[in-house]
């Protein structure tokens, strides 16, 4: 009989104590604010990385794109790329010495609105690049840059190959 008593005292003894203390939840407070401290850095790091990589896909995504269209349909697109001084943006554009007309499929795309502080830092002279129905373009150099000044230049040779890589 006094195994049960000890039993249930114990039990009850056990069901007094339920949740955490308030050291306990500062402490576990304390243990998660240093391990975001640590990893924050890296996260940034890794998020300027991210949007220079994808501004860079996406804009050699839209040169082929480009390229493409004018194989198939017979006439010239032409990237018109402004700076960031002047708008950092870059758009495509079907039969530029005719109608000038900005494809509605890619449009007119805003680094900065995009890509979150990366901008066009280097564009060819005339500002424009012309794909024209053979596959062939005029050569140009195109170089973007985060704010961490991280870089990336596009290259368009005389073939229409486009490429990019990390400066």
């Amino acid at each position: 009989m006094s195994f049960l008593r000890r039993q249930s005292k114990h039990n009850r003894m056990m069901h007094k104590q339920q949740g955490y203390t308030l050291i306990e939840a500062i402490i576990v407070v304390l243990i998660l604010s240093s391990l975001v401290a640590v990893a924050m850095p890296n996260y940034l790091a890794w998020l300027h990385r991210y949007r220079l990589q994808s501004a860079a896909a996406s804009m050699t995504n839209h040169f082929h794109a480009a390229r493409l269209r004018s194989i198939f349909t017979g006439v010239n697109y032409q990237i018109q790329l402004k700076q960031a001084g002047a708008g950092n943006y870059y758009q495509v554009v079907e039969d530029p010495g005719g109608k000038d007309v900005v494809v509605p499929s890619i449009g007119r795309i805003v680094l900065h609105n995009q890509f979150g502080n990366v901008q066009i830092q280097e564009i060819p002279a005339s500002g424009r690049i012309t794909f024209t129905p053979r596959g062939t373009s005029t050569e140009a150099t195109v170089l973007l840059e985060n704010a961490r000044k991280a870089r990336v230049q596009i290259v368009v040779n005389s073939f229409g190959r486009v490429t990019y890589e990390y400066l």
